[in-house]
């Protein structure tokens, strides 16, 4: 895989003019009078930032550009709980700006930065992503060829940024002569480095095995994200990181992330699997993604917006997710009946025991899955079925915090039970949808509803037969109701 570099680009410069100081003469005196302009700070938080800076200000709340702002090339920004960086452009001739220890939300977008700016620095938030830094073309071959967007000079990164696996190592490799540092757990800075431990030794073993060309050669213990597999056999295997392939079990997932986020991987099934509980930080859902499934993994942030081609989600024992989106999937419940209810290659959902999801996006084209499975998700707030046609299995419990539930219109059924002939012993294949809720579900109105209409065509199994394959179990006061004595099964 070869990789070509371009110079940064060439920004236009700001114009200043209309940043300095305007002098206009009277005509009817000779002593000059120095107007002053003001401008729009339309960021409030840098607003009140440099408004407690003893910047001055008109009496509209404009910033009047006196020699401090048309002069300042450096700016001190550190603790002033900045969420966004834009506005800075109101200092025309500003060139290093520190941010640090601000509330930037997960991504920093240099574009939003005045040309000028070559000195940034990030320490001390949680940033895991980094746009309009560098521009990457990817060839069929897998040649990349890097643009750099910013002639940045010096660059203090978070601690947060050694999960990023594309623009900083990108940038590192690009760029020439930069002072790049990072925070370590500490929050020292220290020189940047591509290279990643793998905490857990029975994980470190496994990846070792089945993904060799990860790892660094000097240091052969540690991953080197800017490494590249190039075997396509290695690159596509699937990233099992789970209890089921290393027999011994895994206890912390850390180091797994960097295979499946490396552009080189091509695997379709990615496991994160611990069997004690552990934390991973941040993962971005890589296109080539069919099947993602997190077990007792809790996640700081997720980034799902290129996961066009998933159609199976399993999250559970997961303690701190918020969001589950995979709405721009092209693939879920979209490909038919046929494909997506039976077959190797059917769409599922299943999310259990997390305690803070309030909201789950799906695709809104999805029609069609195997098998729709929600349970002891006490925030989640709605569960709108009213897109789909045919589901296999579906199981709803344990979620006391639902304000909307909407149930779907079945076009059909799509699994199956064996029912012997009390005469003959035989036994037939008979279609069904496979349902089952708990004591609150049953409660509602809606759920009464769809069982008057559709419970000849529905049979009861044990949700706890799912819960168990995942070491999870069924908890008090959400047991399974028994909903066929009400209707004579």
């Amino acid at each position: 895989m070869k990789r070509n570099f371009i110079k940064p680009l060439v920004f236009a410069a700001i114009a200043g003019a209309s940043m300095m100081m305007s002098c206009n003469r009277d005509s009817n005196d000779d002593n000059s009078k120095t107007e002053l302009k003001s401008v729009e700070v339309s960021n409030a938080e840098l607003k009140t930032a440099l408004q407690q800076k003893g910047f001055a200000f008109d009496g509209d709340g404009k910033l009047i550009v006196d020699d401090r702002v048309a002069n300042a090339d450096t700016l001190n920004l550190s603790g002033c709980n900045l969420s966004d960086a834009s506005g800075l452009e109101v200092f025309p001739k500003l060139t290093e700006v520190n941010l640090s220890n601000n509330k930037f939300p997960f991504v920093f977008d240099f574009s939003v930065l005045p040309a000028t700016v070559n000195s940034v620095n990030l320490a001390g938030n949680e940033i895991y992503e980094y746009l309009g830094l560098v521009k990457v073309d990817v060839e069929e071959n897998g040649d990349e060829t890097v643009t750099l967007l910013r002639d940045v000079k010096k660059l203090y990164l978070p601690e947060s940024a050694r999960h990023n696996c594309d623009e900083i190592v990108y940038f590192y490799a690009a760029a020439k002569n930069v002072d790049l540092k990072m925070a370590n757990a500490a929050g020292q800075l220290a020189q940047y480095t591509t290279l990643r431990e793998v905490p857990d030794e029975n994980l470190r073993a496994y990846l070792k095995t089945n993904f060799p060309s990860m790892f660094d050669k000097d240091n052969p213990d540690l991953i080197n994200i800017a490494n590249r597999m190039i075997n396509a056999t290695e690159a596509s295997k699937s990233l099992l990181a789970n209890s089921q392939q290393v027999k011994a079990g895994i206890e912390n997932v850390e180091g797994s992330q960097y295979i499946a986020m490396n552009p080189s991987f091509k695997g379709v099934h990615v496991y994160f699997w611990s069997k004690t509980g552990c934390e991973l930080k941040y993962f971005r859902v890589k296109s080539g993604l069919y099947n993602l499934q997190f077990q007792n993994v809790n996640t700081a942030y997720i980034n799902w917006t290129e996961a066009k081609n998933l159609f199976r989600v399993v999250v559970t024992g997961n303690n701190t997710i918020e969001r589950i989106d995979f709405s721009v999937s092209e693939k879920f419940g979209q490909r038919g009946a046929d494909i997506d209810c039976k077959g190797l290659e059917i769409a599922y959902l299943d999310v259990y025991h997390c305690p803070k999801l309030k909201t789950i996006a799906l695709p809104r084209a999805a029609k069609y899955i195997s098998a729709f499975r929600l349970y002891n998700l006490p925030l989640l707030e709605e569960v709108d079925l009213s897109q789909f046609s045919g589901i296999g299995s579906l199981a709803l419990g344990g979620l006391p915090g639902l304000k909307k539930l909407t149930y779907f219109t079945p076009d059909g059924w799509y699994s199956n039970v064996a029912v012997r002939d009390p005469v003959t012993g035989t036994f037939t294949t008979v279609p069904v949808l496979q349902f089952t809720v708990s004591n609150d579900i049953y409660a509602h109105t809606e759920t009464k509803a769809f069982l008057d209409t559709y419970h000849e065509h529905c049979n009861k199994y044990t949700l706890n037969t799912y819960l168990i394959s995942y070491g999870l179990k069924i908890v008090s006061p959400y047991e399974e109701y028994d909903w066929t004595k009400d209707y004579g099964k």
